[in-house]
């Protein structure tokens, strides 16, 4: 797997909708919190202050499987259409694992009025 962002996005959403992102690793996700997080840019921040989404799942689908959901919700997703750099991070005790940058899409949406 390359460690190289991509250049272009493999990850869609319209503003302000609910997603769920599957997701499998040959990993035992048993006990692990899997990070999602997306920003405008690439940045040697020590914090996540310019994430525009993060996420934290703690209770995954099957868990020996490698198997979890990251749900973004309306909320999360409610951001200025563009662009983002997203990654998903496995903290296992004192341990990260990184699967590569991945760029996100968020289109503006045409209805904003849910009543």
């Amino acid at each position: 797997m390359s460690l190289a962002p991509k250049t272009k996005p493999d990850l869609f959403i319209i503003r302000g909708d609910s997603y769920s992102i599957a997701f499998n690793v040959d990993v035992d996700l048993t006990g692990t919190t899997v990070f999602f997080t997306a920003k405008p840019t690439i940045a040697n921040e020590a914090t996540d202050t310019t994430a525009v989404i993060s996420v934290e799942v703690t209770a995954h689908d099957d868990a020996v499987a490698g198997e979890t959901t990251i749900p973004l919700s309306a909320t999360d997703t409610d951001v200025t259409p563009g662009d983002y750099y997203y990654d998903i991070q496995i903290k296992d005790g004192t341990t990260i694992t990184s699967i590569g940058v991945r760029k996100l899409r968020v289109y503006g949406d045409i209805t904003r009025r849910t009543a």
